[in-house]
This record gives structure tokens, C-alpha cells and sequence, in this order.
């Protein structure tokens, strides 16, 4: 089981959740948080983020450890599920 804390705001600010799921699954972000997160503590797991529901492209590895600034990655308020890349 995974780990990963979601936040609307940067810096770890905002509205938040926390998930645990099973490597290998895609996870869809529950509506209130979708297209709205703007960083995540990744937990020291990498991550494949999809911008559509699904699991559905484009996705974008993110291999950093700890809290991560999704702007960085060009996803910020555009995540809606992801999976474990590992």
C-alpha cells in the first residue's frame, strides 16, 4: 500500500486528503480535488500524473521525493488520476 497527500493550494496549503492505494492501479482524484491540486507529498513513491480521468494522457513521470510543486511539472490545477511508477 502507497501513500500520497493532496493539496489545492502551493506549499502545502488549502484543502487537502490523503489516499492510500495498491501499486499498479489507477487512481481517479475524487471531484472536489479535481483539476484543482497544486502540490502533493509524493512519500518517496514515483508517480505517473494523467491530466484526464482514467489514467488517460498526457501523464508526466515525477520521480521527486517529498513535497511537490505539480507547477513545476506544467500540472498544476490539470491532475485528474494517477498511478505508481514503480
Amino acid at each position: 500500500m502507497r501513500n500520497l497527500i493532496f493539496c489545492i493550494l502551493f506549499r502545502w496549503l488549502g484543502d487537502s486528503f490523503h489516499i492510500t492505494w495498491s501499486p499498479g492501479i489507477c487512481v481517479t482524484i475524487p471531484k472536489h480535488f479535481d483539476n484543482r491540486t497544486a502540490s502533493l507529498e509524493s512519500f518517496s513513491t514515483c508517480l505517473e500524473l494523467c491530466a484526464e480521468r482514467k489514467c488517460i494522457g498526457p501523464c508526466k513521470r515525477i520521480e521527486r521525493k517529498g513535497i511537490v510543486n505539480l507547477a513545476t511539472y506544467g500540472f498544476e490545477n490539470s491532475l485528474s488520476s494517477f498511478y505508481s511508477c514503480e
